[in-house]
């Protein structure tokens, strides 16, 4: 599982990302042509991504946030911004089992409370998170991994190669309890 999630995560970090502006031409294009577009090379949405924030390298950030999202179908982002709101300044990924969702009868969604390291709970508005996430068709404010799905399959293998192993250490002599 290490190997493959590993895997998927270096090869998104290893992605070339690019920023492009589509065409603001609003006339009737055909779907065999494609919208003309213009690669971007200067913007503060790409020095953003390049260095997310002063700690993490774009590589290690996309690793991050990517295992969250194939492991357990969630990934968070908490943006910073700088003096004038107007956009972030960092990209800080939160670990999915941080956040605890808030539901609102009227709005769906009323924030998120992030849990410290230390226990502390930090309320955070919906404008303070980006949640990327993969379907959960029992929970519409979470998301699910697939290694949630093949989770028992997965308890079941460990399992069974401790059980293995503790017979051999055993010297392979049936246990017994006595009452």
């Amino acid at each position: 599982l290490f190997a493959i999630v590993s895997r998927i995560s270096q090869a998104a970090a290893g992605a070339e990302w690019r920023l492009y502006r589509t065409s603001t031409d609003s006339r009737r294009t055909y779907a065999t042509t494609p919208r003309p577009r213009q690669e971007v090379t200067r913007h503060p949405a790409l020095e953003l991504w390049n260095r997310p924030n002063p700690f993490m390298s774009r590589q290690l950030f996309v690793e991050a946030f990517s295992q969250h999202l194939e492991l357990v179908g969630e990934a968070y982002w908490l943006p910073a911004y700088g003096d004038t709101f107007a956009f972030p300044t960092e990209l800080w990924p939160a670990r999915p089992d941080k956040m605890v969702e808030v539901p609102s009868a009227t709005e769906f969604l009323a924030g998120w409370i992030y849990r410290g390291p230390e226990g502390e709970r930090i309320p955070l508005s919906t404008d303070e998170v980006i949640q990327l996430k993969s379907p959960n068709p029992t929970n519409p404010y979470r998301g699910m991994g697939a290694v949630q799905s093949i989770l028992t399959d997965l308890d079941s293998t460990r399992y069974s190669a401790e059980w293995n192993r503790n017979f051999f250490i055993n010297g392979a002599q049936p246990g017994a309890r006595s009452w």
